[in-house]
């Protein structure tokens, strides 16, 4: 059992009347071609690589070895001219041996010839002038960079923002057009800001095709959801997997015409970057990852499934881009195992050191959420999984009355004794049917520690603990009837949450299906926010 929040997929096999099935598909491999020319100097580098089948034992497209790239320029009076045709190999990209420094006003596109002589072409894109950021200003929940639309041409920006601070990075990207500001002397774009306050925004100002081929990253980052902040976006060759995706740009096959995958862009930048005051004390900057407006009246306070070793900041972003929290500030709060993390990475802790983490854990909880409380704010505490069962305790010790309202998920009142016990000394484990209770050994010491944290939370009796409050109708509880990962809520369970007015949202699945399926329905019924 890991209690966390994570999208599992599960494959059931039923045994019966079934027959297998053959699937009968044509394998045509294809080629991806990546590159972006900026008019910042440096090598080019060129991404080159052919698609695998489903089937493939490598779920990784292969680099194409032995191609031939030039990169061609034109001038505004039309002289062409080959730049460089130099490039040296590395794995899948083709790097030039020379740095490049683009002419602004000049065109630019590459060809490749492949080794079997199949030949590709790149539109011919013109490298416009960088637009200066004039100004970073951050305000009502996001951060907007300001800039001087120029008048009477169309412009495709892309604009890319990394707030950094409390040795954390987030990365954002939002594309845009300048059909509603054409001509603006203070037009914006904005993303959401996040924690950090050291930001560092570039404006990518690029042509038509181009920026149609990043609006199908977007679109595709949505359809698969494996948008990465910190590694993956923005690089289009981690979406090409198989089976194979449709990400077409500016590049064709010169025979056929054929559009090829990838797309090389010509792009001119402008950058800035900003300190900003944060309007938090840096006691309670150390112990949050926030998104949203600063200054909300209303603060969504998350304790984090698992347990784990690191703040999931992916994961509560993920569950929040699932209802409308626009406005809203929004607080992933750190526990003891994430803010000193080399303290369970390293070695084996024993079971009474992860009780006593755990109590730090809900002391820093406690922390934070009376900080807004104080400040007169309404404040939602929501715990998922792990988090179901620091809410529970942080109730338990510190009254029903610290928020304003409760969202719980998948968590336990009263958690099986084999289960907790098994924990408790380093065991993993699962219930079968969401009933029966299964364990399993582990090796690692990190894995170790984090299912004693389980365990020190889990080996509680909170049909008593609560039993002390006679209302509880602060609180929704959600759980699931086939839950692998904490088992589903015995009868006595439900009964005490009738007894003490909590509003139940029963589930039909299991563990992560339970999440994705009422994390929706749990905001509207706990926090009226839909």
């Amino acid at each position: 059992m890991k209690l966390r929040y994570l999208y599992i997929f599960i494959l059931v096999v039923f045994i019966g009347c079934t027959k297998e099935m053959t699937l009968d598909t044509d394998f045509k491999s294809q080629i991806f071609i990546f590159g972006t020319l900026t008019d910042e100097p440096k090598n080019l580098v060129i991404t080159i690589q052919e698609s695998v089948p489903v089937r493939s034992v490598s779920t990784e497209p292969k680099p194409v070895k032995n191609a031939k790239i030039t990169l061609y320029t034109k001038s505004p009076s039309g002289a062409v001219a080959v730049v460089t045709d130099n490039f040296i190999e590395q794995e899948e990209n083709y790097i030039s041996s020379q740095i490049i420094a683009p002419l602004l006003g000049n065109y630019y596109w590459i060809e490749v010839i492949l080794e079997d002589g199949t030949a590709f072409k790149s539109i011919e894109e013109k490298l416009k002038n960088p637009i200066p950021i004039t100004k970073i200003t951050k305000a009502n929940g996001f951060t907007r960079a300001r800039f001087k639309d120029p008048v009477n041409e169309k412009n495709f920006y892309k604009l890319e923002v990394i707030s950094a601070g409390n040795e954390y990075s987030f990365w954002h990207t939002q594309l845009s057009n300048d059909l509603l500001f054409n001509g603006n002397d203070d037009a914006f774009i904005e993303v959401e800001s996040f924690s950090g306050n050291n930001i560092t925004a570039a404006l990518l100002n690029f042509n038509y095709d181009t920026y149609q081929f990043y609006l199908n990253i977007a679109a595709q980052e949505d359809v698969i959801q494996e948008y990465d902040e910190e590694e993956n976006s923005g690089d289009p060759s981690r979406l090409f997997a198989p089976p194979p995706v449709h990400l077409t740009g500016n590049i064709s096959n010169t025979v056929t015409g054929k559009k090829a995958l990838g797309n090389f862009g010509v792009t001119s930048i402008s950058r800035k970057a900003m300190e900003f005051t944060s309007v938090f004390p840096e006691e309670i900057n150390t112990l949050i990852y926030y998104t949203g407006n600063e200054l909300s009246n209303t603060v969504i306070i998350n304790t984090q499934g698992g347990p784990e070793p690191e703040l999931a900041t992916q994961e509560f972003n993920d569950i929040l881009s699932k209802v409308n929290t626009t406005g809203i500030l929004k607080v992933n709060v750190h526990q003891a195992q994430t803010i000193n993390p080399q303290l369970f990475t390293s070695s084996e802790i024993t079971f009474e050191q992860a009780m006593t983490y755990d109590s730090e854990s809900i002391e820093i909880l406690y922390t934070v959420i009376k900080y807004f409380k104080d400040q007169g704010r309404t404040v939602y505490v929501m715990g998922i999984s792990f988090g179901a069962f620091m809410v529970e305790e942080l109730i338990a010790k510190k009254g029903i009355n610290v928020a304003d309202k409760y969202l719980i998920m998948v968590g336990r009142l009263d958690m099986n004794d084999i289960y907790w016990k098994g924990f408790s000394q380093g065991q993993n484990g699962h219930y079968v049917n969401g009933v029966t209770p299964v364990l399993e050994n582990q090796t690692g010491d990190s894995e170790k520690n984090m299912s004693k944290l389980a365990a020190g939370l889990g080996k509680n009796r909170y049909t008593e603990t609560l039993d002390k409050y006679p209302d509880l109708s602060k609180v929704t509880y959600v759980y699931g009837k086939i839950d692998e990962a904490v088992g589903k809520l015995t009868q006595s369970e439900i009964d005490f949450l009738n007894d003490k007015n909590v509003t139940i949202i029963e589930g039909a699945g299991n563990h992560s299906q339970t999440i994705d399926n009422y994390i929706v329905e749990g905001f509207k019924v706990a926090f009226g926010v839909e």
